[in-house]
Formats: structure tokens, sequence, C-alpha cells
């Protein structure tokens, strides 16, 4: 397993479809749909400041998926928060739970 870190626009579109996959099988396994409060999504990803970590297996498949988003202080990049994390359903234990 290795972590890909960049841009969703910048990832090759195997790869994004795969980030896609991960997450719309995630939110099919919930009971209660997404609430929308949050701002993680597939469409937020677009933003060309927000991160992706995904988690590729051996064989190249996303495992599971991260997003991160800017914190700015005074104008000044600080840090980066979690905005949502995904993973496929018979991803192994200890990838993350979510």
């Amino acid at each position: 397993m290795h972590a890909v870190w960049g841009r969703y626009a910048d990832f090759a579109p195997a790869l994004r479809a795969q980030l896609v996959e991960v997450s719309e099988e995630w939110a099919a396994q919930k009971s209660v749909p997404e609430m929308g409060f949050t701002l993680g999504g597939i469409d937020e990803l677009e933003d060309g400041e927000v991160l992706c970590c995904l988690a590729v297996d051996a064989e190249g498949q996303v495992q599971g998926v991260t997003s991160w988003l800017p914190v700015y202080a005074d104008g000044r990049l600080v840090s980066w928060t979690l905005d949502f994390m995904r993973r496929r359903g018979d991803a192994f234990p200890g990838l993350w739970n979510s």
C-alpha cells in the first residue's frame, strides 16, 4: 500500500474514476444519506486548493481516499484539515475506519 498525494484534477482519469467508485460505494453502505452540511464530497475535490491522498495497493487499486482543505491565518497557509475519508468496503482493517 502506498499513499498518492495530489490534486483531483491532476490524477489520471483511471485514478479519478476509482476515487469516485470508492466514494459511491462508501455512501451506498450507509443507512442514512450524507447530511450535506459538511464540505466533503466529490464536487468539492475540483477546487484546486483541495489536496487528496489515495491509498493505492500493489495492483493499482484505490482502497481509500481522504481530502484535505487548506487552513489560512492572516492570508497565509498554516495547516490542513481533514474534509472527508472514504474506503472500500473490503479494504483491509486499519486502512482507516469511517
